[in-house]
C-alpha cells in the first residue's frame, strides 16, 4: 500500500488559517497519515502561475486527490474568492475533491 501523505497549504492574515492548517495536521498525525502543513508564502509564487496558465492539460492532476476549505467573511465583496478560484481550476485540470468546496463564513452565527 502506498504511504498516506497530506500537504496542508494555508494563507492566512489573521493567524484563523494557520491555527485551523495546524488542528487538520494533527488530527491527520493522529489518522497515520505522514503530514506536512506550510504557509502559502513558502510556496513559490511561480506555482500559483503554473497552475493558472492556459495551455495545461484537462488531465494534468488526475492523481491528485484534494480538498479546500476557505475562511471568509460574506461581508466582504469577494467572499472566498481564492478559495472558489482554486478548486475551480483544480476540478479543470483533473483533480479529485474529497469533500466539496468548503467556505467558513465569520458572519455565520457560530463565527
Amino acid at each position: 500500500m502506498a504511504e498516506r501523505r497530506l500537504l496542508v497549504l494555508f494563507g492566512s492574515q489573521t493567524g484563523t488559517a494557520q491555527d485551523t492548517a495546524e488542528r487538520i495536521g494533527r488530527e491527520a498525525k493522529r489518522q497515520h497519515l505522514r503530514c506536512r502543513v506550510e504557509a502559502l508564502d513558502s510556496c513559490d509564487v511561480m506555482f500559483w502561475r503554473f497552475l493558472f496558465r492556459k495551455n495545461l492539460p484537462a488531465g494534468s492532476l488526475c492523481q491528485l486527490d484534494y480538498a479546500v476549505l476557505g475562511l471568509g467573511d460574506s461581508s466582504y465583496p469577494k467572499f472566498n474568492f481564492v478559495a472558489k478560484k482554486l478548486h475551480k481550476r483544480l476540478l479543470q485540470l483533473g483533480g479529485n475533491p474529497l469533500l466539496p468546496v468548503a467556505l467558513g463564513d465569520d458572519q455565520h452565527d457560530l463565527g
